[in-house]
């Protein structure tokens, strides 16, 4: 009587160790290991088959928590088994889980897929909320590995369900945050924002808070909402303060620095950035700094120092092991080197830079289309899997029919033949619905092959697009050429009259003229159409240059401009701006004496065959000697007209009327 209550005892103190070895296995793996040697010393002695099964469980967690998934999985099918035996089905579940769990981590899908739905099918109609929302929890992994990220959320949701029924709200945190997570990686950002305050709202963790008011701080800045985002970096950093983490307190620096940044506040982004990079190492937050550091030195102009921290953040990225990620990083830096050599001349540098910058977009750009074609085929499989599972079910729910019936044949013939009809009505509908997947799987075939061509054909046409560029770049350094030598050509022209007295003059004259034609490329830079200049932008541009040469020439002076939103070749661009920079200078300089106000009409009309350009000031009118003695300002109007295929008028009348009329070609 006595050693029958002892064994007794020994089973309750087993069954005590194993619920605080599950209490331990969160946060003390010593007291684990220790709890565990306790309960395998008692089942041993009382030969306690389902104290066994509970030390192969929590031997299973420890070698998993290790890494070493083999052995946990060696260890999960003895527990399987003496489970089995006992009928034990809360640990039977939860050692379903820890299978799943251990193929997730060696990557082994398709097991993993199999071991949940198999914790799923035999849950179904229980009680055991926790453990049918880990197998939810696990199939949505599964799905979200294989980019299903419809059915990830859905699986979500379903663990979320079960969780929410037996109060588990921390395992509910980690779902919303996953939700979260899918939301900001398929760029649904709203929802993102919404499925991560729900996750703040019942978060109980102090390092899990920090996380989650980055991450909106984060969303926020992508929704450029930065009143937002600088609110949640500081509250997020002022906690990672109370805890100092360093890595937390370097992140959210990092964010602040890149608001300022997208702030346009450089000095404060730079001064921020520079304290990450003396408080860590940690290569990611480094790297984050040293790109906020250069790319806020080269919006301020700082070009030799925006080099300097660009080429140091390349030095850091080659250091790194992560390829793919580098080479994404390298394909943003190098595109910010080469426009950095290019404000600082180095033309060479800047090239090479580019052409680097190109050939990692097509590596990326190949491997985008291999992922992509993966994906596809994944995903396809994963169908394949699913049909497999149903129809095993099925299959299963069958062969239990078939069995019913044989026990049943002995005790009524009539309910035989009833059962037979109804498994033969099964079997037309499952060979229905067999055809009808078939169909769909048919499709989705002619649908990743149509994928691969056009994937193919968008290739081809990026490389065609990449040569067009490279020849259209070829012809504007060409054009860049002739440009300079035509200003050479005006310089000496103006230096064999200019006298020595008035070589300011011949400076402000030969500096409005190279400005005019730098506008031209200012213009043909910033506008889509390369080749193409917006003349009603650029004349605008250029008269504002022109009248900052003038002291209180605006205040007197009225500009009345009338030209319709007009694209000219770079050619007839050029020299319709070198005319009008004449005119005006000529018109400012003379035609408005003793502060007289004044305005002055520019308009370019269709006229004929061509356009008609009237350049038109009520000031003192233009001498008739001038004219006729056709001074430099005047021999240069006429000689850029003629390269316009056009013709020089001057009329005196209430002032003085320039008119043009020319043949040059407007741009569609």
């Amino acid at each position: 009587m006595i050693e029958i209550k002892k064994q007794k005892a020994d089973t309750l103190l087993v069954n005590d160790y194993f619920l605080l070895a599950r209490e331990y296995q969160y946060f003390d793996p010593k007291k684990l290991v220790f709890v565990n040697k306790k309960i395998l010393k008692l089942s041993k002695k009382q030969n306690f088959t389902k104290g066994f099964a509970h030390y192969n469980l929590i031997q299973g967690i420890i070698y998993m928590s290790q890494g070493d998934y083999k052995s946990s999985l060696l260890y999960a099918d003895k527990s399987i088994m003496d489970y089995k035996k006992v009928k034990f089905k809360q640990g039977y579940f939860s050692t379903i889980t820890l299978k799943t769990n251990c193929y997730l981590n060696t990557n082994e899908l398709d097991k993993a897929f199999l071991t949940a739905n198999i914790g799923i099918e035999t849950s179904r109609n229980t009680t055991f909320f926790n453990d049918i929302a880990n197998f939810n929890y696990c199939l949505s992994t599964y799905y979200f590995r294989n980019k299903n990220f419809k059915k990830a959320i859905f699986y979500l949701n379903k663990a979320i369900t079960n969780y929410r029924k037996i109060h588990n709200f921390d395992n509910i945190v980690i779902c919303y945050n996953g939700i979260a997570g899918i939301y900001y990686y398929t760029n649904q950002l709203k929802k993102s924002l919404e499925y991560t305050k729900l996750a703040i709202s019942l978060n109980k963790d102090k390092y899990s808070e920090i996380q989650f008011l980055s991450n909106i701080a984060n969303i926020y800045i992508e929704l450029k909402n930065y009143v937002e985002a600088i609110k949640y970096s500081q509250l997020s950093l002022k906690k990672s303060y109370e805890i100092n983490n360093i890595s937390f307190i370097a992140i959210n620096i990092n964010n602040i620095a890149a608001i300022n940044y997208e702030q346009k506040k450089y000095n404060l982004a730079i001064e921020n950035a520079n304290k990450v990079l003396i408080m860590t190492e940690e290569g990611s937050s480094v790297k984050m700094a040293l790109q906020i550091i250069g790319n806020s030195y080269f919006s301020e102009g700082n070009y030799k120092k925006a080099l300097f921290y660009q080429k140091t953040l390349i030095d850091s990225i080659n250091q790194s092991k992560s390829k793919h990620a580098d080479q994404i990083e390298s394909k943003n830096i190098y595109n910010e080197i080469a426009k950095t050599e290019s404000a600082l001349g180095n033309y060479k540098e800047a090239y090479q830079y580019s052409k680097l910058d190109k050939q990692i977009s097509e590596a990326i750009l190949i491997e985008e289309k291999t992922n992509r074609i993966n994906e596809l085929q994944t995903q396809f499989h994963v169908n394949e899997k699913e049909i497999a599972l149903k129809n095993s079910l099925l299959q299963n729910k069958n062969s239990k029919f078939k069995i019913q019936n044989q026990k049943n044949y002995i005790y009524c013939g009539l309910l035989l033949l009833l059962i037979i009809v109804i498994i033969l009505f099964l079997l037309t509908w499952i060979f229905y619905i067999k055809n009808i997947k078939n169909i769909v799987l048919e499709e989705q075939k002619i649908f990743i092959e149509k994928a691969n061509s056009d994937l193919l054909q968008s290739q081809a046409l990026l490389k065609k697009n990449m040569e067009e560029k490279d020849m259209l770049l070829k012809e504007i350094h060409h054009r860049v050429k002739n440009n300079l030598q035509l200003v050479i050509s005006l310089l000496n022209i103006q230096s064999r009259q200019v006298e020595s007295s008035n070589i300011d003059v011949f400076l402000e004259k030969s500096l409005s003229r190279i400005t005019t034609m730098s506008l031209i490329h200012e213009n043909l830079y910033q506008n889509d159409h390369i080749g193409k200049v917006n003349f009603n932008e650029y004349l605008v541009s250029l008269i504002e240059s022109i009248l900052s040469t003038f002291s209180n020439i605006n205040q007197r002076i009225k500009m009345d401009i009338k030209i319709e939103n007009i694209f000219f070749e770079i050619e007839n661009a050029i020299s319709l701006g070198l005319i009008i920079n004449e005119l005006l200078y000529n018109a400012f300089k003379h035609a408005f004496p003793n502060d007289m106000n004044g305005t002055i009409l520019i308009t370019i009309v269709p006229f004929r065959e061509g356009y008609k350009l009237v350049f038109k000031d009520n000031g003192i009118g233009f001498s008739k000697n001038l004219i006729e003695k056709d001074t430099l300002g005047i021999k240069l109007v006429r000689l850029l007209s003629q390269q316009l295929n056009g013709e020089l008028v001057i009329k005196e009348s209430k002032g003085t009327t320039f008119q043009i009329n020319f043949t040059g070609k407007k741009i569609d």
